[in-house]
């Protein structure tokens, strides 16, 4: 899994750090940490500020999983990897 700004792409490192503000206790930390959740007064934040790019995203879409790479996507790979063989005489 993998953690980045659904907006900007900017991906939080285990030093940044959100304030439970302006509704909440003040307390700093890592919201990724506890899943959007103030460690301090259990206080739940649905939506997570970039620290780069300034925009508030729901905190789930903050989430990624690794890049699955479709069927057709898989297809045309292979597709375009493919080598052209010239046929013998005897298979034309």
């Amino acid at each position: 899994m993998k953690i980045w700004c659904p907006g900007c792409e900017w991906k939080p490192d285990a030093t940044s750090r959100w304030s439970c503000a302006p509704e909440g206790c003040y307390h700093s930390w890592n919201t990724f940490d506890t899943g959007g959740v103030c460690p301090a007064c259990a206080k739940i934040w649905k939506h997570t500020q970039c620290l780069s790019c300034h925009n508030h995203f729901p905190h789930e879409e903050w989430y990624h999983d690794e890049a699955e790479v479709s069927l057709e996507a898989q297809i045309d790979l292979t597709v375009e990897e493919a080598v052209e063989v010239p046929l013998t005489t005897s298979e034309r």
